[in-house]
């Protein structure tokens, strides 16, 4: 019975994201179109050197950004499937 929940679950989870992405494409979504490099005052005032930094190199290295991004949302993708498989039983000698 859990096995056709999953299933049908993820039947349901993958019919949602081509929805989000079917509907994302038809508006013309544009990634960076609100990016604005340097960010002075469009988002939150810092008066810090450390945060200015750390904002200099997120928008000037944003591909890496969005690489990293992608392997934090892998790998939480993976341990939640590692957490939700199925038991193995496991036979000792």
């Amino acid at each position: 019975m859990r096995d056709v929940w999953l299933r049908i679950s993820g039947i349901l989870l993958a019919a949602a994201a081509v929805y989000l992405f079917l509907s994302v494409v038809q508006t013309g979504f544009i990634p960076m179109m609100y990016a604005v490099y340097p960010v002075k005052e469009s988002l939150v005032s810092t008066e810090k050197t450390i945060a200015q930094g750390v904002s200099n190199v997120l928008w000037s290295l944003r591909s890496i950004d969005l690489i990293v991004l992608a392997l934090l949302l892998f790998l939480a993708f993976a341990c939640c499937a590692s957490i939700l498989a199925p038991r193995r039983e496991v036979r000792r000698r």
